[in-house]
């Protein structure tokens, strides 16, 4: 972590004309945070953050009317930012999906998610809620294994639950420290970030080499998931790995390599569809991209993992 940084962020909409709201709140976010799209309906209205930067860390809370944010694999390119996302919920639903996983947290749950891949985001009420944005190299060095937890729920396990009391509380008090303090604060905040990952992200019983060989190839499949041609055979040759070892990986984090590449590229049609509309050429359109040649069974294989045809899901 770096030296102390006192910028401060202090802005709300109503200080705002309404019809300049959604472009004033858009830049607001951006400029605290990162890049990324977003959709905002046309009734939105309310908009609050109260934030600083400590150091290499973020943390802030807002309040917001209904929103949707879209962080690109463009995006990440483009600003090739490293830091974990970590939100922190009151109450209100609150959906985020990355790499084939889906968290809905509310009533006192968090989930982080990794700026340095696309991700979404979305809420249907106005909601008020707490996070943070930290380093991901430092994270890394305490929680190695903290990739495989991006959109996981977590606030269940004691160790959470003190977590998300002591960020709560930060959020409300992190004005009346002095700059020190804030520093100071960040580094605990991070620490004890590494604490509840390193108890929440050993979940199988495979050795430290196939957990790397596991991460290397969940990696792999992240940045080719769009090619058709994307196999275990290729993958295994890629690695230089056997078939079956590589299965055995899989088969240890209860899924298979065929599952996680599915997962991932439904999770990716998921968010253009939302961006796209419901047209039956925007679905196939939406298939061919994530890597299906054929449309019925991107169809077959989305329904499957969500419970919805795809032309259902942009409509609700």
């Amino acid at each position: 972590m770096s030296g102390t940084d006192e910028r401060l962020t202090d802005f709300d909409l109503e200080e705002v004309p309404r019809q300049r709201r959604s472009k004033a709140w858009m830049d607001t976010l951006t400029s605290f945070y990162y890049d990324f799209d977003y959709r905002v309906p046309d009734d939105f209205n309310t908009g609050s953050i109260r934030g600083c930067h400590a150091g290499d860390l973020a943390i802030a809370s807002l309040v917001s009317d209904p929103m949707t944010v879209f962080r690109t694999r463009e995006h990440a390119a483009r600003d090739a930012l490293d830091a974990y996302f970590v939100m922190l919920t009151d109450g209100t639903k609150i959906t985020l999906t990355q790499r084939g996983n889906e968290s809905v947290i509310e009533n006192r749950k968090f989930t982080l998610v990794s700026t340095a891949d696309a991700y979404s985001y979305y809420q249907d009420n106005r909601t008020s809620f707490n996070n943070l944005l930290i380093p991901g190299g430092v994270m890394r060095q305490l929680a190695p294994h903290i990739d495989d937890t991006v959109a996981n729920t977590l606030g269940d396990k004691p160790l959470e639950r003190i977590f998300y009391d002591y960020i709560s509380t930060l959020c409300t008090h992190f004005d009346d420290l002095d700059g020190r303090a804030r520093d100071l604060m960040s580094r605990q905040i991070v620490d004890m970030l590494g604490l509840v990952l390193d108890g929440a992200d050993h979940k199988s019983s495979a050795t430290p080499i196939q957990e790397a060989h596991y991460r290397r190839i969940t990696h792999y499949i992240n940045q080719r998931f769009t090619d058709p041609a994307l196999s275990i055979g290729e993958i295994s040759a890629h690695f230089r790995l056997s078939e079956r070892y590589v299965q055995a990986l899989f088969k240890r984090h209860d899924t298979t390599l065929t599952k996680a590449v599915r997962v991932r590229r439904i999770e990716e049609a998921r968010r253009l569809l939302r961006s796209l509309g419901a047209s039956r050429s925007a679905v196939t359109q939406v298939a061919h991209s994530v890597g299906f040649n054929d449309l019925a069974y991107f169809s077959r294989v989305f329904k499957e993992l969500t419970g919805e045809a795809p032309s259902q899901f942009t409509t609700s």
